[in-house]
């Protein structure tokens, strides 16, 4: 399956919340392997986050290293962000297929989407 960052940082949250409801355990098993798989590359996603954060920013009156809004920096961290987010990751998994009788609200399938399927 091929997604960008921004699909898997995304879809953290809709996962988390279909994996903590009571489902069949076939597709209970599948939807955590996805998760696993999904808050691995999210970690790997986030650190290089973090890394654009201390290039661009600097530290606040909190001692955090933060960027500043409305400025070059921030611009510039903007820019590079969209660039990280675009990238395209490859996960050695398929999408799961939810079936057609879960009640799921929308944000929670929009951000799922597009590593959970419904039938046809």
């Amino acid at each position: 399956m091929k997604v960008t960052a921004q699909d898997i940082i995304t879809a953290t949250q809709g996962l988390g919340e279909l994996m903590g409801m009571a489902l069949p355990i076939a597709l209970s098993f599948k939807l955590a392997r996805l998760g696993k798989a999904v808050t691995a590359e999210a970690k790997v996603i986030n650190e290089e986050r973090n890394k654009l954060i201390e290039k661009h920013g600097e530290k606040g009156e909190n001692g955090q290293i933060q960027v500043k809004p409305n400025t070059p920096a921030m611009e510039a961290f903007s820019a590079d962000v969209a660039i990280l987010y675009s990238q395209e990751v490859t996960l050695d998994l398929e999408p799961v297929e939810l079936p057609a009788t879960i009640e799921l609200k929308p944000m929670t399938l929009l951000a799922a989407f597009p590593f959970v399927t419904f039938p046809a």
